[in-house]
């Protein structure tokens, strides 16, 4: 027992003479360091240390209970900090989506060939359809990879700023923060 209260003391000591070396989150069962690895909101490795025979310390010290409602306080302090960064995070990254598809007014020349484009990917979809149903797949690949190019080349013309495959990966990320909880 006399371990126990040497190496807690070492734990609370920290409190009134100098930070510890020791994650109180860890001593909590959870290290937010430990979310989320090799992604791009990894926190990277704690700084502090994660030891078993403190944790045990912890769990059987008698003024647990009070040493954890002071570590709890201070661990929702830092998951709201965490959650915050990420609302920010979200918000410029929805921010960024927004400003690449403004719509950009056409000139007469654009418009003019945005319509062209537009009535020569109707009529290959016509064209795809018939070569579909006569069984020649050949044929309606071709036609598709031409309308998804003119499609791209549709969208390059009504807004020019915009990188697509940016704009696709930025809107799914957004999406997935989404759909994880996160207000986007």
């Amino acid at each position: 027992m006399q371990l126990v209260g040497c190496l807690w003391g070492f734990v609370l000591g920290w409190q009134h003479r100098q930070k510890s070396r020791v994650c109180k989150f860890y001593l909590l069962d959870f290290c937010p360091h430990d979310l989320f690895p090799n992604t791009r909101v990894d926190l990277g490795p704690c700084d502090r240390e994660h030891r078993a025979d403190l944790k045990v310390a912890f769990e059987t010290d008698p003024e647990r209970e009070f040493y954890q409602a002071l570590f709890e306080t201070e661990f929702a302090r830092y998951l709201q900090r965490l959650v915050d960064q990420m609302e920010n995070r979200i918000k410029r990254v929805q921010q960024r989506i927004d400003a690449n598809n403004q719509p950009v007014e056409l000139s007469k020349e654009n418009e003019e060939r945005v319509n062209s484009m537009n009535a020569e990917i109707s009529e290959l979809l016509k064209q795809q359809d018939e070569a579909g149903s006569k069984g020649d797949i050949d044929a309606a690949e071709k036609l598709n990879e031409k309308v998804a190019f003119l499609q791209r080349e549709v969208s390059r013309l009504k807004n020019p700023n915009a990188d697509i495959a940016t704009i696709r990966e930025s809107q799914l990320r957004v999406g997935v923060f989404s759909k994880l909880g996160f207000r986007v």
